[in-house]
């Protein structure tokens, strides 16, 4: 049995679904309230669980060979940030592993992390790291440059405004694809080479951060892309604080993406795993199209269980693919 932690996110579901075509047992480890119902088609069981509750996590790991953690936080809240959830909730996983006898685990952390930045989503996951090599767990860790998705999302969100890129857009990206991220972390857990390593990943395409952004604007159908200055960027990130240290830590990470480089050399990558990386345009109207059927309720409804059944766990095994309701009931039904 598989477990994957954060899988109800855009990497972690698209984790879950590898595993499942390949068919691997998968336990998906999730939040009350999460919307893990998105999940209800590929056969997962599930797990109520919390990073920061480690009896839970005691729990999720009974039976688990091998874990994939895609967790992590995008959005800080008071009680869900970066010290609380990447640092000692993936101390806290780590530790119940090796206690429930887990033998290997593969963490996506991120490019950067080891450049020493004075921002809490990259000091969070090298810590993160850095507990899971003391860990005694066998390990890989996957460092990856922003995803297309990360792109897809900024220029959704101002498709019928503008898009803001926090800082000049001058820095070469090689953005990589959800999908193929998601294909190496799975790939990683039987290949022997990487093990004990910390592996950048990338996709195939590099790019300057404005032209990505201004590629994926095109890609949802339209709005305006600004760029700002550097020194214009740490300004609002520390006047973001009066609003609250998430705003600044959030700012503050976005600057980064649109200020350094973060490309690797795809080739290498293509040979190790035995992959054909996706092309950035094609990446990233496959994200938009994504997430414009998950803004949509009626497409929505065409690709997943209907909400009453968010209650349902589908046990490896016992439910097959081919088994599972073939479409959602209607809200007027």
């Amino acid at each position: 049995m598989i477990l994957v932690t954060g899988a109800t996110g855009g990497l972690g579901g698209h984790v879950v679904r590898a595993l499942r075509r390949l068919g691997q047992p998968v336990r998906a480890l999730v939040r009350r309230g999460s919307t893990y119902f998105w999940l209800n088609d590929t056969g997962c069981s599930y797990f109520f669980a919390d990073l920061r509750d480690r009896a839970s996590l005691l729990r999720a790991c009974s039976g688990i060979r091998t874990i994939v953690a895609c967790s992590g936080v995008d959005y800080e809240t008071r009680d869900n940030d970066h010290q609380k959830l990447t640092v000692q909730g993936h101390a806290n996983l780590w530790s119940a592993a090796r206690e429930r006898g887990v033998f290997r685990a593969v963490y996506v952390s991120a490019m950067g992390v080891d450049r020493g930045y004075p921002v809490p989503w990259f000091d969070g996951k090298r810590r993160a790291e850095l507990s899971l090599a003391e860990s005694g767990l066998e390990w890989t860790v996957l460092r990856p440059a922003p995803m297309t998705r990360t792109f897809a999302a900024l220029a959704w969100r101002g498709r019928s405004g503008t898009t803001v890129a926090w800082g000049p857009g001058t820095n070469r990206v090689s953005p990589i694809s959800p999908r193929d991220l998601a294909l190496m972390a799975v790939i990683a857990l039987d290949l022997p080479e990487v093990r004990g390593r910390a592996i950048e990943v990338g996709g195939p395409t590099v790019l300057t951060s404005r032209e990505a952004l201004d590629r994926a604007s095109i890609a949802v159908g339209g709005g305006r892309v600004v760029t700002m200055p550097s020194s214009v960027a740490r300004v609002s990130a520390r006047l973001a604080r009066s609003l609250g240290r998430r705003w600044e830590h959030r700012l503050s990470q976005r600057a980064r993406w649109f200020t350094d480089d973060f490309i690797v050399d795809p080739a290498p990558l293509q040979r190790l795993f035995g992959l054909d990386l996706t092309p950035y345009d094609q990446a990233v109207a496959e994200d938009s199209a994504q997430i414009a059927s998950l803004a949509d309720p009626r497409a929505r409804d065409e690709r997943v269980v209907h909400l009453k059944f968010d209650a349902t766990v589908y046990e490896p095994g016992r439910a097959p693919l081919g088994d599972l309701p073939s479409g959602p009931l209607r809200y007027d039904e």
